[in-house]
């Protein structure tokens, strides 16, 4: 058992997406909550960043054209992240300061599960699987 993170769009870059090209507006959301409802019915926008479970290192969800590694992952932070084009959330919808998955993600590299890169890819002593998981 553990919790998945994801990165939405945040509800700026939404706004200013709403609008068809003949202005027509498309959807509003006036909460996070809505967002994530609608995102659950259009899925190619939300990236999942990875899953979180005790006693294992992090494992990332490797993001083609995103991110492939730790230090890609910490460059699409910053230029997606930091400038609020996305949004962190958890599997419940509750948004996650950048700061608290960072450290989450530093004191779990601290895991030694002896099992820790069986079932996935090490990428400098990170976790990365390409497959879907939950």
């Amino acid at each position: 058992m553990g919790t998945n993170y994801y990165a939405i769009p945040s509800l700026t870059r939404v706004k200013k997406f709403q609008y068809a090209e003949d202005g027509k507006v498309i959807a509003e959301f006036n909460s996070v909550v809505e967002l994530q409802r609608w995102l659950e019915d259009n899925r190619t926008i939300k990236v999942h960043i990875g899953k979180s479970s005790g006693g294992w290192k992090f494992l990332f969800h490797e993001q083609q054209g995103k991110f492939t590694n730790y230090p890609e992952f910490l460059d699409w932070l910053t230029k997606n992240v930091d400038t609020d084009y996305y949004v962190l959330v958890d599997e419940y919808g509750e948004v996650i300061p950048k700061d608290y998955l960072l450290d989450l993600i530093q004191r779990q590299q601290l895991n030694s599960n002896p099992g820790n890169f069986k079932f996935c890819e090490n990428r400098d002593g990170y976790r990365f699987n390409r497959g879907d998981f939950s």
